[in-house]
């Protein structure tokens, strides 16, 4: 009995999603808007998450990091303002705790190091 349910449940999930987004109806993953101009995004199309551009990470900004990651125990390099392979380490040990093994910073974990304000959300229409 349990394995037709199971059996029933995943062939209902074949056709996902059927039911349409009003947001984005064609689905295709592809960006609803296009990036906005001097910021920097990583990702597939559809899943794009903003990223620190190089003109971002100014030699004071990453000193900010390096505070912030030593003192979350994650950096241990000296604290010099150059984004070198130890910061970048560091980077990837504190995004990977949140599920991302990447050395480039996002912004969401910038905001929550506190090395830059806290965006605004997008308001459309």
């Amino acid at each position: 009995m349990i394995r037709l349910a199971l059996v029933l449940l995943l062939a209902g999930c074949s056709s996902y999603p059927h039911v349409p987004d009003p947001q984005n109806p064609v689905l295709t993953g592809s960006a609803r808007t296009p990036e906005p101009e001097g910021q920097c995004f990583d990702g597939p199309t559809g899943a794009r998450i903003r990223i620190l551009c190089d003109a971002d990470l100014t030699p004071e900004r990453v000193t900010e990091l390096q505070r912030a990651l030593a003192a979350r125990d994650l950096y241990a390099g000296p604290v010099n303002g150059k984004n070198g392979p130890a910061t970048s380490e560091a980077v990837r040990k504190y995004q990977a705790l949140f599920g991302r093994d990447d050395p480039r910073l996002t912004w969401p974990a910038a905001e929550a190091l506190g090395i830059v304000e806290i965006a605004s959300p997008v308001r459309t229409g």
